[in-house]
């Protein structure tokens, strides 16, 4: 079984607020896969924000691993 990782840019302020969904487009082999590939992504996209941004909105990610059903 194949899983899908989709992952949010999230506020965590007062109120969860989030981005548009992204899927990602590997697939992965497995859930440990996937799992530890959302942290890799996570880690990606705040690395590439701005500080200031990420401590003022309380920014973080969410992620799904999602299995990739053959139709």
């Amino acid at each position: 079984m194949k899983y899908i990782l989709i992952i949010w840019v999230c506020s965590f302020g007062n109120t969860m607020e989030c981005g548009p969904a992204m899927q990602k487009p590997t697939a992965y082999d497995s859930w440990s896969e996937c799992s530890k590939g959302a942290h890799v992504e996570s880690w990606n996209m705040l690395n590439g924000m701005n500080d200031e941004l990420i401590d003022k909105y309380n920014i973080g990610t969410r992620y799904i691993c999602k299995a990739d059903s053959p139709i």
